[in-house]
């Protein structure tokens, strides 16, 4: 049975607890710090924790997820999602599409440590232009404040970047235009790119 949501979705359920573990599970396996994990929710969703999520918006943020590059478990379907007409909640089988943007998903392979690759601080670079520095040098200055990295020199590393870049952006435009911002137009193009290459499931 559908609940009062914390958004004022009064026709919508809340976020499943197989969900709550599956993006918990998600958030580890595609090693996202706290700070980067929190960035993400708010530069999607407007929240900063997965319980604030309604069913819809979990299922969406999975498949974000597994657009990154985490593989879920198959056949996991959710209880209230049939009775409240609501999706059901249920992780599909993992894809792996052909080719997916630079920074995507982590590089690793047992214990070699991939260096960055050109496409990765590429990415960076062309995520850092959407921000808004306060200070010269702003980008430079953010990675070593936040991650204590004098320059991003792994796959990891770069992952780790572009992920909070991503959410950086992301909280920007929620604040500026409103949880609706994804299906809007602006005249940079840089962030139309950016909407058409991350914009949530839902929004599509």
């Amino acid at each position: 049975m559908a609940k009062p949501s914390r958004h004022g979705r009064s026709n919508e359920p809340y976020i499943s607890k197989e969900q709550i573990k599956l993006i918990k599970i998600g958030q580890k396996e595609l090693a996202l710090d706290d700070d980067a994990y929190r960035a993400m929710l708010h530069g999607l969703y407007g929240v900063t924790s997965c319980t604030q999520l309604s069913m819809r918006q979990a299922s969406s943020l999975i498949k974000h997820m597994e657009s990154l590059g985490f593989e879920t478990l198959s056949s996991r379907s959710g209880a209230s999602g049939a009775s409240s007409g609501a999706p059901q909640e249920q992780s599909p089988q993992p894809k792996k599409p052909a080719r997916k943007p630079a920074g995507s998903r982590p590089r690793s392979g047992g214990k070699v440590v991939h260096l960055a690759s050109r496409a990765e601080l590429n990415k960076i670079a062309a995520l850092s232009y959407l921000v808004e520095w306060r200070q010269e040098n702003g980008l430079h200055r953010w990675i070593e404040a936040r991650f204590g990295l004098k320059k991003v020199k792994t796959a990891r590393e770069a992952f780790t970047v572009i992920e909070a870049l991503k959410g950086m952006i992301s909280a920007a435009m929620l604040k500026q235009y409103g949880k609706d911002w994804w299906t809007k137009e602006y005249p940079d193009q840089g962030i139309m790119r950016f909407i058409k290459e991350h914009r949530p499931e839902e929004y599509r």
